[in-house]
């Protein structure tokens, strides 16, 4: 052991600093690192360091070899971590830098402004690091600040920030999608048929193909070939979906959880949901949470008058006017005529007797017709207001059964989600999804806004579209159980090792790649201290490390695996070597903190240094960093 030690540090002293243009010598060394692997897994450390050591040595630029070893990268060379903090302190004027950092750092408040304030501080002293972690800082508090945006290299792409290599990779992965998706179509469809047909040995054969899906990309064709079926093809989309690791596969569980109209399949997939990272889900079950409407008719006062519908909405208001009919009377004169008489100069005369007697007669005539033609005119006119105040009545009376369709649906969903959120964050705010976000975003380490803006108020009247449906559709991102650490826990930083509660925003963290493997020191961009929540005591390589159930740890050769799915036997990867976990027990009730870590998001935990997740979102990892080659199997032994 302490040869093969000795080895390593002759061969890391003596190597290059930077990498060579050249690597002839790669794939000799890539195989002496599967055969540290597999020594690995046979607990065989000191060969494993020896064949480590040779890779270094046949190729310098190695960086998972010497991301194994436990070096860290630091300004292009590779040290072991305690020299890292040794470094900080041969230098005076960056250690002086450091503390006029610390000292500033401490007089800042947490407000957008100040934040900004000491990023640019930093940038002008040559804290790149830390200058990023307060820019991030700050868009957590007030995501409209621009200047922090382009300070971390973004631009704005079709109203939202993003920076190239983002969109670069978004592009990437989309093409990888469309790939994924044409390769498993045809399989899923396969499967479909065979589960539905009535050939025993096909269906085994279905079911078995179905047991071994694993890809996450498969998630949007199990969704098109199987959730959308009846009961039947939606159970085996949840045992197919169950066994995908990631925020997808959670997301369409929790959707088929609520939105199934099968029993069971709801049933199943709540089952499935609490074994899940309550993070992959908590947003998107609380944004399918509705307010009912509430909802107020002031009526009409007869024919000519308005009945108001009044809306109270979540997002806005709607005030709807129907106006009843009244009847418009005119009056058109009918005129009786009657000649009159002249006298010799020319005078107009009145009518005579007889004249007179005549326009009476017929003036009785016609006001008799004229009475019996207003009496028709007026039942018709009569009818006509009737039958377009019935229009107008059905149209409040269907929208007002239209509100009360949607609040039907509404506390159907809220009924059936309300109670895998409690189950999930032991929290209970009812059906009022403004506080559900505002506690979410908080746990989130996000600012609330201090006001709640006022709700727009929207016109409408009786003829023109009813409330929209819209208004019912659920919108998609725990903290719950937190992902957390006790006090005391250690954190190794880029000059030793401090307890998780004492860690601040801008603090260097030592960090992984889970790509390359590559260690290096990452600032910390947001802290979080959270309620008390039930931990485990997680035993391992001979230390104790107390977290929350669903805090993920890197399995060696697998990635990352939450705290309670670990076993013992479990190798858990450290700095420079791993750890089997020994035990697993319960612990105490109590206050729980995590970080959030720029670029890497993992960091190292334990006086041994375990790698863990840190609290952002956990993807999948396709290829671990450290998973023994295709043609290997690790020993039981």
């Amino acid at each position: 052991m302490i040869a093969a030690w000795i080895l390593c540090t002759c061969c890391v002293a003596s190597g290059p600093d930077t990498q060579p243009p050249a690597r002839p010598h790669q794939a000799e060394s890539e195989r002496e690192v599967s055969q540290a692997l597999q020594s690995e897994t046979r607990g065989l450390d000191a060969e494993r360091l020896a064949h480590l050591a040779r890779a270094i040595a046949l190729d310098p630029g190695n960086a998972l070899a010497r991301g194994l070893m436990g070096l860290v990268e630091y300004q292009g060379r590779w040290k072991r971590p305690e020299a890292v903090g040794a470094s900080l302190q041969e230098d005076p004027a960056q250690a002086e830098r450091l503390r006029e950092y610390l000292a500033r750092r401490a007089k800042t408040s947490t407000k957008a402004g100040a934040q900004i304030h000491l990023a640019e501080w930093c940038e002008q002293n040559g804290l790149k690091d830390q200058a990023q972690a307060h820019y991030r800082a700050a868009l957590r508090q007030d995501p409209s600040k621009e200047l922090a945006w382009r300070r971390l290299g973004y631009r704005k792409q079709g109203g939202r920030w993003a920076r190239p290599e983002d969109l670069a990779a978004e592009k990437a992965e989309a093409e990888a999608q469309r790939k994924a998706d044409k390769e498993w179509r045809p399989r899923l469809e396969k499967i479909r048929a065979g589960l539905l047909g009535k050939d025993p040995i096909r269906r085994e054969k279905a079911e078995a193909e179905l047991a071994a899906i694993r890809d996450p990309r498969a998630v949007p064709t199990i969704l098109a070939t199987l959730a959308f079926g009846g009961e039947r093809l939606q159970l085996a989309a949840l045992r197919a979906l169950g066994q995908v690791e990631g925020p997808s596969a959670s997301t369409e569980l929790a959707d088929l959880a609520i939105l199934s109209e099968s029993a069971a399949v709801r049933q199943a997939a709540s089952s499935m949901l609490l074994t899940r990272d309550p993070r992959d889900v908590v947003g998107r079950l609380i944004g399918m949470i509705r307010r009912p409407f509430k909802y107020k008719v002031i009526p009409d006062n007869g024919p000519g008058t308005t009945a108001q519908l009044l809306v109270d909405g979540e997002r806005f208001d709607v005030q709807k006017l129907y106006v009843f009919p009244t009847l418009d009377v005119r009056l058109s004169p009918v005129p009786i005529t009657m000649e009159a008489t002249q006298d010799a100069r020319g005078n107009v005369l009145g009518p005579d007797r007889h004249t007179l007697l005549q326009a009476l007669a017929k003036f009785e005539t016609e006001s008799r017709l004229a009475a019996f033609q207003n009496a028709l005119a007026f039942e018709a006119a009569r009818a006509e207001t009737l039958r377009r105040s019935v229009v107008v009545q059905r149209s409040l009376d269907d929208d007002i059964h239209a509100i009360e369709e949607a609040n039907v649906r509404i506390e159907q969903i809220d009924a059936r989600t309300l109670p895998i959120l409690r189950s999930f964050t032991s929290q209970d705010f009812g059906a009022d999804p403004g506080a559900w976000r505002r506690w979410w975003t908080d746990q989130l380490g996000y600012a609330s806004p201090d006001s709640t803006p006022a709700k727009p108020i929207y016109s409408d009247s009786a003829g023109v579209p009813d409330v929209p449906v819209a208004l019912l559709t659920p919108t998609l991102a725990p903290l719950m159980h937190h992902s957390c650490f006790a006090a005391g826990t250690p954190v190794r930083t880029i000059d030793g090792s401090r307890p998780i509660e004492a860690i601040a925003v801008g603090d260097m963290v030592l960090s992984q790649d889970t790509a390359t493997g590559t260690i290096s020191s990452r600032p910390v961009t947001a802290v979080h201290h959270n309620a008390p929540a039930a931990t485990l005591r997680l035993r391992l390589g001979g230390e104790e490390i107390v977290a929350t159930g669903i805090h993920r740890f890197w399995k060696a050769g697998a990635g990352w695996i939450m705290a309670r799915e670990l076993k013992p036997g479990d190798r858990v990867r450290q700095i420079g070597t791993s750890a089997a976990v020994e035990s697993i027990t319960p612990d105490a009730v109590q206050p729980v903190y995590n970080l959030e870590v720029e670029g890497n998001a993992d960091f190292f935990v334990g006086g041994r240094g375990a790698l863990v997740h840190d609290n952002s979102f956990v993807y999948p990892v396709e290829t671990p960093f450290d998973a023994l080659s295709g043609g290997q199997a690790a020993d039981s032994h």
